[in-house]
């Protein structure tokens, strides 16, 4: 399976689903089936292996899965599931070639206005490359206090939009998983585990 996470919006979590699809497959089907590919020429999903590597004296920490990054060209052919970590705001060949390769794309989104703003029209180019069957909206960072998520949600599906049922609620405990280098189960705190 082939995965893609890709919006139009930086800052909503886009890199932090990447990985933890990555875990939740390895998980359930062998690390040796599962790699997460850092395709965003911001390197965050690197950058968060290295520390778990500088935190593990040279190991994967106890990922269930493998991570690759640009420079590791088409290697990731080799598993079964492959995770991609696009870069922000894919468009024209990028995107109609992200779209053509992908199972799914995952496109994460806020309630935040903004994030909002510019889901939209990103799920309609991604319709125009042919990924209507493929897409799913995820809404995370969603804040414990208010009804945004649901109310976001019902007007996404009012607008023919799908949505992932689930929600990823906003934690400390996925920046506290990033600077560590874990991921946020490999947390010991309760609200990391929920």
């Amino acid at each position: 399976m082939k995965i893609n996470v890709m919006g139009d919006k930086g800052g909503v979590g886009k890199s932090v689903t990447a990985l933890h699809l990555g875990a939740v497959l390895g998980l359930r089907f062998g690390a040796s089936t599962t790699v997460v590919v850092d395709a965003d020429p911001n390197g965050s999903i690197v950058r968060w292996r290295d520390r778990a590597r500088e935190r593990e004296t040279g190991e994967e920490a106890g990922w269930p899965f493998e991570v690759m990054g640009l420079e590791d060209g088409d290697g990731w052919a080799r598993y079964e599931n492959v995770v991609f970590d696009s870069q922000g705001r894919p468009s024209g060949e990028d995107l109609r070639v992200a779209v053509e390769e992908s199972d799914l794309i995952v496109v994460p989104t806020t309630t935040e206005g903004l994030a909002v703003n510019t889901l939209v029209p990103f799920v309609e180019a991604v319709e125009e490359a042919g990924g209507r069957e493929r897409y799913k909206v995820l809404i995370t960072m969603v804040p414990w206090w208010n009804r945004s998520a649901a109310q976001l949600r019902e007007q996404l599906e009012r607008e023919g939009i799908p949505t992932f049922r689930g929600q990823v609620r906003r934690r400390q405990a996925f920046d506290t998983a990033a600077l560590q280098g874990r991921l946020v189960y490999q947390l010991s705190d309760r609200r990391a585990q929920d």
